[in-house]
This record gives structure tokens, C-alpha cells and sequence, in this order.
């Protein structure tokens, strides 16, 4: 569906995935590499899942949103 990656000082920080889920719903997987963390450390992984698309959509542009406002590059990657 989409993938998206934010970069800061050229490290991943977070990617957001989209997955159809079962039912016409939409999972969000996100990755985090927190700034605290040493590269090598493993990243941690959360989902969420949304009824619909829309309200995926919705969550996941204001993620976007608040990557920018915090100066991260935003990728947009072909899924």
C-alpha cells in the first residue's frame, strides 16, 4: 500500500508500512531507531490497526506531520 521512511542527519529514524488487513482494514506497521540507541541496537517494532483506510491514512499523515515539524527528510518509498 505505501512505505514511508523519516531521516535524520542521514539515520533512519522510523518507516511506516501499510498491509491490508483482513475485513477491508488497514495495519500500520512502524519501526523506531530512537536517537538514544547506539545503529547496532535492534529497532522496535509496533502495529496498528485501523477499520479503514481513511482513518489509516489520517493516522499515519499526522505521524508524517510531526516527522517534519521535528526536521526529519521524509521518504517515500514504492511498496
Amino acid at each position: 500500500m505505501f512505505r514511508y521512511e523519516a531521516r535524520l542527519d542521514g539515520r533512519t529514524i522510523v518507516t511506516l508500512q501499510g498491509v491490508e488487513a483482513a475485513g477491508g482494514g488497514l495495519d500500520v506497521e512502524t519501526t523506531a531507531y530512537p536517537l538514544g540507541r547506539t545503529p547496532d541496537e535492534p529497532p522496535l517494532h509496533r502495529m496498528f490497526s485501523f477499520p479503514n483506510h481513511e482513518k489509516a491514512r489520517r493516522f499515519v499523515d499526522e505521524v508524517l506531520t510531526t516527522l517534519e515539524y521535528q526536521n526529519c527528510l521524509l521518504v517515500d518509498e514504492p511498496s
